[in-house]
């Protein structure tokens, strides 16, 4: 039986991050005494899995890093790859199956999720799915970083 952590590995000093799945942050449940968790205010968090629209709820997905709590202002990675920067998304959006990712979503559904769709995912309570990256928000092809250019736009 392999060793889980061959999964996945990180090391703190020095940028090369790369993994195989990571889970939404958002999804976590901190105590109710908690106001924030991993910096991320706790009254954003799902808390539990009844909800309206659970199939645009992401939970687990291809990842570079072991998770995330993405920001609809989050801007996409210059290139495949990039290092963190402060911008979560950059976790979840890697080329890893020409142009998708594969994910599953809070009511347990499995499927595959296009790179520019990812800004249109209601990764938390708060999150707004028609932000500044999303069609609906305005975003045009070439707002987009060259290597993403030819991707679905959602």
């Amino acid at each position: 039986m392999p060793y889980p952590p061959t999964a996945w590995r990180w090391k703190w000093d020095e940028w090369d991050e790369f993994g195989s799945y990571g889970a939404n942050s958002w999804t976590y449940n901190p105590p109710p005494e908690r106001t924030a968790l991993q910096g991320r205010g706790s009254d954003k968090h799902w808390r539990h899995a009844y909800i309206k629209n659970s199939a645009n709820v992401p939970v687990f997905l291809d990842c570079r890093w072991p998770g995330g709590g993405p920001s609809q202002t989050d801007t996409p990675p210059a290139y495949d790859g990039e290092p963190y920067g402060g911008r979560e998304m950059t976790w979840f959006c890697t080329d890893r199956h020409r142009g998708v990712i594969n994910g599953i979503f809070l009511d347990f559904t499995v499927r595959k999720i296009g790179l520019k769709e990812l800004w249109t995912l209601k990764w938390h309570k708060n999150y707004d799915t028609n932000g500044p990256w999303t069609g609906s928000g305005g975003a045009l092809p070439e707002h987009w970083p060259q290597w993403m250019r030819g991707f679905k736009g959602y």
